[in-house]
């Protein structure tokens, strides 16, 4: 008679270990971004995509403007407010920091900055020269001197970050010369148009006012 067999009991699944590379553990992309060398990286990353100095973020927001946001998806939506906060976040003076939430930002949300952006710089640029900021100014002393900074909610910080970014790169901003535009850009060398479509409209009017105003002269 054959004896049989006890079965085995069903092996236990191990977690499954980070990888060795000579010898040595090697963390893995989920590992590191949960620790503070990860989260520097991940602020390099956001960096590199919204620009790593202060005109290159101004130019993220004049892009940012022209965007349609109808024609984006509910991911790309949610990476342009990350984007914005970032932006804020590092315009903002040291220490101040921003007043969020780690919750996406909604589309109409965006899109209500967007909105405040444009007719800001839109006022700014033009003939008025201001563009008036909501949020309580305040004095703070700190331990080398003090300075004002902005209280309020992220709103306030969004828009004030937008604005000290404007302090701090705003020498090339300039409103498109052509009276149908008035379009906010970032202006590179002696530029006066926000694109060559524009500038050229405008050269071609000047030339048939000038056709006619010739005609005009030369009748009897």
């Amino acid at each position: 008679m054959r004896k049989r067999r006890r079965a085995s009991p069903p092996a236990t699944k191990r977690p499954a270990a980070s990888p060795r590379r000579g010898g040595a553990r090697v963390t893995t992309g989920l590992q590191l971004l949960n620790t503070p060398r990860g989260a520097r990286f991940l602020v390099a990353a956001v960096q590199r995509r919204v620009g790593e100095t202060p005109e290159q973020r101004l130019r993220w927001i004049m892009d940012f403007l022209r965007l349609d946001l109808d024609l984006l998806t509910s991911g790309e939506v949610e990476a342009k407010g990350d984007d914005l906060r970032m932006i804020a976040a590092h315009s903002l003076p040291r220490g101040v920091g921003l007043k969020t939430t780690v919750s996406p930002m909604a589309a109409g949300v965006l899109r209500r900055y967007r909105d405040q952006i444009h007719e800001g710089l839109r006022s700014v640029l033009g003939k008025d020269c201001q563009w008036p900021l909501s949020g309580r100014p305040v004095l703070e002393r700190r331990a080398g001197g003090f300075r004002i900074v902005v209280d309020g909610d992220e709103m306030v910080g969004i828009l004030s970050g937008i604005a000290q970014l404007i302090v701090e790169a705003g020498d090339r901003l300039r409103a498109c010369q052509d009276p149908a535009c008035g379009t906010p850009f970032v202006a590179t060398k002696r530029q006066a148009y926000c694109t060559t479509k524009h500038s050229q409209r405008v050269r071609n009017q000047k030339r048939i006012q000038k056709e006619k105003a010739t005609m005009a002269r030369g009748k009897p």
